[in-house]
This record gives structure tokens, sequence and C-alpha cells, in this order.
């Protein structure tokens, strides 16, 4: 790079900084609050687990009263290494995280023009395709959905500029260093980056070759593919202990995209009507711009590189009448949704043309202008996009559910919920308290089968769970109970909202100061955004009929709260049915406890059985578990629909339950193959005995 280079990165940040600056005020910069506080607070909860452990691997981590499989949490910085630095240091997370996440947005726009640079394309091509990068409302969307996911940006261009690396040179280090660190900061986005790079050095090999010879490109694909493989056994510490965990479903992927950018569907238009190489490239990511719109973080180099053709096409006067023509009337198409579209892109077209004619640099400071304008306005959307979660700053719907906390022994809360009462802490910050939650373990003879389960509603469900141990077994004592169905003037609506609307439902005195539960089917043309949210609790609605339900607790609840989001709803089969706190509030004292010794990589303790029934611990249920009674191993079971139990006879027990992690040793194992195999290859390369 020479200095016009160098001060076009400096004028790349400067834009960065007062793109930050204007957005600092904006509600959606640092997520949308149901993300972000759940993801800062399982932050909180890695770093007190160490704090606690020392050890950054144990076997169980703690979240809410539920012990957790830890490498569950890999997806959530587990072993991130900008996590982990935040266990040595006393730093305020929730500074720290949003700060990272604009950071990993900065340097990630900044390798991008590295990579772009590596393309030889024009300075001004470059220039202008990464300032449409990074004032593309789609970028700003993925961190309002979740900063975790903007944590991969960086390594992810770092990846294709190892790719081109190992398509130039032959060194595979650099991309098999940045596989091995997807593999750890966020695995999910793993198979549609390889992917994409493969698509990438198929788009290389036709750059440098006239012909497609399937032999050559066997070789030539064989030896790129080898850097990645490596990276992949390398990340294997992360990956095979979760692989059980891991469902891929392309039908679940696939989701029609209808926010395709118009700048887009122009370089998409200017690559089919181009040469061979990015006619192919172009067919493909349009393939994945229309059907996989999930992924869009991960194919954001590729669509940088098919922009910056499009960009250079301008330029050069390369550009075909045909994709001028169709683009404009694609451009039409767009006038249904907002003027402002056309207005870009006639004034977007005409300041490159007229750059292409007079080279006047002042041309393309209105291209900058309008692209900024237009991709910002794009970005204002975000608020429609999903404008309930704003300002909610809740990220379970089980935070707001007394009975959940109940059943899991979560006796505090920050949330003012029936059955916890107010205190302050020495440094008066507010919590509140609830001693009637259940024990971590327990046990008891009052079993209920899931046959006789399935035919309560919803609210008797978590009802029973308080008192009962649901098993596959036949039920033992008679359930009574005190869940009331609330009568309601219509069971089904049809409703049309224009702008966000809120609807307050009262209760009757008989109800006040009751859990309430409401389920209903529910169907919404706003795939991206519909949303209902009751009281503090917010659901998605499908553009698919599903079933929803709310479970409310709030403390004085006199009334249902009703937001909806702009969308048409079919709303039916609604029932609201009401508990009565006092009801349960002594549930615990028909149980059995189990005294907790230790959690330090295991969960032991003694428990006084009255009864022959069922022992059960808030553990959700997976294989790998070592449960021993008075020495001797037992086999258990799933009860509670998703926990861990155990038949246990009347008497007193000494209890211990290990946990071996599935595939750890093999994970391990393949990691060191990784490292070794990486180390061969680049001594290898350094040897020039592969290639």
């Amino acid at each position: 790079m020479n200095k016009k280079d160098l001060k076009n990165i400096w004028l790349i940040l400067f834009l960065f900084i007062a793109i930050l600056a204007f957005l600092l005020n904006s509600k959606y910069l640092f997520g949308n609050s149901l993300n972000y506080y759940k993801e800062l607070d399982i932050l909180s909860i890695l770093k007190s687990n160490y704090l606690n452990t020392k050890k950054v691997l144990p076997t169980f981590i703690n979240e809410r009263g539920i012990s957790y499989n830890i490498y569950n949490y890999v997806r959530y910085g587990l072993l991130n290494p900008f996590i982990i630095i935040t266990y040595f240091i006393n730093i305020n997370l929730s500074g720290y995280y949003s700060v990272l996440g604009v950071i990993s947005l900065g340097i990630g726009i900044i390798l991008l023009y590295k990579f772009l640079y590596s393309m030889k394309y024009d300075r001004y091509t470059i220039l202008i395709t990464v300032f449409f990068v990074m004032v593309s409302a789609n970028i700003y969307k993925i961190m309002f959905n979740s900063i975790l996911d903007m944590l991969v940006f960086p390594f992810l261009v770092l990846a294709f500029i190892g790719a081109k690396k190992r398509l130039d040179s032959n060194k595979g280090m650099p991309l098999c260093l940045s596989i091995f660190i997807i593999s750890i900061v966020n695995y999910m986005y793993l198979p549609s980056i390889i992917i994409c790079l493969l698509v990438y050095s198929l788009y290389y090999y036709y750059i440098n070759n006239k012909k497609f010879l399937l032999k050559k490109w066997f070789w030539f694909f064989l030896s790129f593919i080898v850097p990645i493989l490596a990276g992949l056994l390398m990340g294997s510490i992360a990956l095979v202990p979760v692989i059980d965990n891991i469902e891929i479903n392309i039908l679940d992927m696939i989701r029609i995209n209808y926010d395709i950018n118009i700048v887009i569907v122009f370089s998409v238009l200017f690559g089919i009507f181009s040469n061979k190489r990015n006619r192919i490239l172009s067919i493909i990511m349009l393939l994945f711009l229309l059907l996989f719109k999930n992924n869009y973080l991960s194919y954001l180099v590729l669509l940088s590189v098919m922009v910056g053709n499009f960009v250079e096409g301008i330029i050069k006067a390369k550009i075909n009448n045909k994709v001028i023509v169709l683009g404009i009337l694609i451009s039409f198409m767009y006038l249904i949704v907002n003027i402002n579209y056309i207005i870009f892109v006639i004034v977007w077209l005409f300041s490159m043309f007229l750059y292409k004619d007079t080279k006047n640099k002042k041309c393309l400071l209105i291209v900058l202008a309008f692209t900024f304008i237009y991709t910002w306005y794009d970005v204002s959307d975000i608020e429609l996009y999903n404008k309930d979660f704003i300002n909610s700053f809740e990220y379970n719907v089980n935070d707001y559910n007394t009975l959940y906390h109940m059943l899991m022994g979560n006796n505090i809360s920050d949330k003012n919920i029936i059955g916890f009462r107010k205190n302050m802490d020495k440094n008066g910050k507010v919590f509140y308290k609830n001693d009637d939650v259940l024990y971590r373990g327990y046990a008891t003879n009052s079993i209920m089968s899931y046959e006789d389960y399935e035919q309560l509603n919803g609210l008797a469900k978590q009802e029973v769970m308080l008192s009962t141990i649901v098993t596959d077994s036949h039920s033992k004592n008679e359930y009574v109970s005190y869940v009331d169905e609330v009568k309601i003037p219509m069971d089904h609506y049809d409703i049309k909202v224009n702008n966000n609307t809120k609807f307050v439902y009262k209760l009757n005195k008989v109800d006040w100061n009751k859990i309430m539960y409401i389920e209903f089917s529910a169907s919404s043309n706003n795939c991206d955004g519909g949303s209902i949210k009751i009281n503090n609790v917010v659901k998605y609605i499908d553009c698919k009929e599903e079933q929803y339900s709310y479970t409310i607790s709030d403390n004085n609840l006199k009334e249902l709260v009703i937001n909806i989001s702009e969308g048409n709803y079919k709303i039916k089969n609604i029932k609201i049915y009401s508990l009565d706190y006092g009801r349960i509030l002594n549930n615990k004292m028909s149980l059995d406890e189990f005294f907790v010794k230790n959690d330090n990589g295991r969960i032991s303790g003694d428990i006084q059985v009255a009864g022959d029934g069922y022992f059960v611990i808030n553990i959700p249920y997976n294989h790998g578990y070592e449960i021993r009674i008075d020495g001797e191993i037992v086999k258990y079971e799933k009860v509670n629909v998703d926990y861990i139990g155990v038949p246990i006879i009347k008497g007193k027990h000494s209890i211990t339950i290990n946990y071996d992690i599935k595939y750890r040793l093999m994970s391990v194992f393949f990691s060191y193959l990784g490292l070794v195999f990486m180390l061969l290859v680049n001594y290898l390369e350094k040897k020039r005995k592969f290639t």
C-alpha cells in the first residue's frame, strides 16, 4: 500500500467514527436489549464461574440455579480470547462488550480494504465499495441482533485474506488460523463461511485459467482445502464436544430475502451480463441472497467483490446496457416501497457515469453522500424491524415467571414479581428474594405419568411440577389443581396494525394479583419483525400459524398491557388461566431436600427420603452423566420434561453426580492432531514440497 491508500484508510476511519457519533444517540447501535442483556448476563456468569472455580473449562456451569454442560457456551464466548481476558482484569463488562462489538466492526472494515486492495481494484473502487459496506443497513442489523455475531467479522475477512495468500503464494497458515479462531469464537457461522471460501476459490480459478480442466481444478481444490481442514481439526476442542447439539436443517435455513439492497441488485445484474468469471459468482451469490437471508455476514466479503466489480465496471465504462435497463425496471419495483429508492438510484448512477466521463472526484463525493443517505434511511428501518424489543431490558421470557424461578430454585431476581420481596444490598442496589423456591435437588413419592401430564393446560403443567415429578411410570397420588380458567368475551381476532399499537385488558377483581397464563394460535404477515408483547414478555409471531403462550406474574397485577407491532395478525383459540400464588407457596414443605456439599467439577450431597419415589435435580437431561447412590451407579432418565431423575427408595442416601463431557478426550486429540498437521504443512510449504 502507498500513501494514497493510507489516506483512504484514514478517511474511512474518520467516516466510521462520524457514523458512530451519529449513532450514539440511537437505540440500536449496541444491539437490541433482548439479546444484549442475555449475552451480557452469560458473559457475567462465565466470569463469575472462573473466579469461583479458577477453571476456564470446568465440568458444570451454574446459570439461574441450573447446572449446564460448560461446552453449551462455546457460541457465547466460552473460548473467545477477547472474553477470557476479562477474567483476569477488573473491567466493566457492559462497556467492554459494547465497545468490543464496535471495534470488531471497525477492524473488519479496515481488513476488507486490505483484501480488496489485494484483488487489485482501483483505489477509488475500493473506497466506494468499503464505504458502501460500512453504511450498509444489514451490517447494523447484524449488530442489532447480536454483538457476539459481529465479533466474527474481522476473522471472516482474515479468512479471505488467508485464502488469497493460499491461492497466490501457497501460504496456508493465515487461512488455517482464521478457521481455527472462527471455530472457537462462534462455530455457528463456520459452515456458511467455509462454503463462501470454496466459492471464492472457484472464482479465483476462473480468473486465472482460461479453460476449466477437471484434473487441474481437482488438485487446485485439494491444495486449497488442506489448511481449512487443519483449522477445523485444531478447532475440535470447541466443535467435537457439542457435535450432538448441532442440528443442520437446510429447509430451516432457507428464508426468502425481501430486503436486497438495490446496489447489490445492480451488481448482480452487472455480473450476469459480464464475463464468465463474474457470471458464475453473481449467479451463486444471487441464490445465497434470495434463499439464505440469515447468513448475510458470511458472504459479506463475496458481496464486496461483486459490488467492487460493478463500481469498477462503471469507472472503466464496461457497463452493459441490459444492466441499466433491467436495473431501472427493478428500481421502479422498489418504488412501491419508497420513492427514495428510485431517487437514490438515479443520482447514484448519474454521478458514477459523470465521474467516468470527467474524472472529477467531486462526483465520487456525491456517490458517497447519497450512498450514506440511502443506506442510513434503510438503517433507520431497524426500529420498525422490531420496535417492541427496543428499551426492553428483559431477555428471558422466564425472568417474569415466578413458577419457573420456584422450580429452578432461583431465589434471587431483579424483577418485581409475585412471591419475591424487595431487599437492598450493602451498596444500596435493590433486588428481590423468594424463600419459597424449591430445592436444587429433591425427592418425592408424588408421581405423575406423561400421559396424564399431557391432559393438563399450560399453567397446570407448570403448577404440577412444583410438587410432583413427571415420569414415564404410572401416576401415584391424585393431583388436585388450583388453576382456574378466566372467561373472555372472544377467543379469536383478525387484527391489522399500521403502527405499533397498545391494548389494555382489565382483569376482573377476582383475578387481581394472580399468576396469569395466556395461550393462543397466531400467524402474521410480517415475517421479519411481527411480535406481540404482553406486559414484559415478548414473542415473535411467525408467518405460519404457531402456538404461543405467556406466563405473567407481575406484582400487583390488575391488567394485561398488550403491544402489537406493525402487521396483519390472525389470532384464535385464545385461553386465559389464573393461579393464586398462596396455593403453592408451601409446596416445597412436602419435598425431601438434597443437601449439596460442593459443586466444583461434580455435585454431591445427602438426602433423607421419606418414601419410595423419585429423585430429581435441576440439570437438563443429556448423555454422559454418572450418578451414584450410596456408591452404586444407577441409571438415570428424563423427568419433568427435560431434567434428570432417578428412582430412589426410602431412607438416608449419599448421592454424587459426575459428568464426563462426551468426546472431550477425542476433541483434545484432534486439536493436537490439527496443530501437528498445520505445522507439517507449513514446513512442507517452506520447503516447496507441498503445492
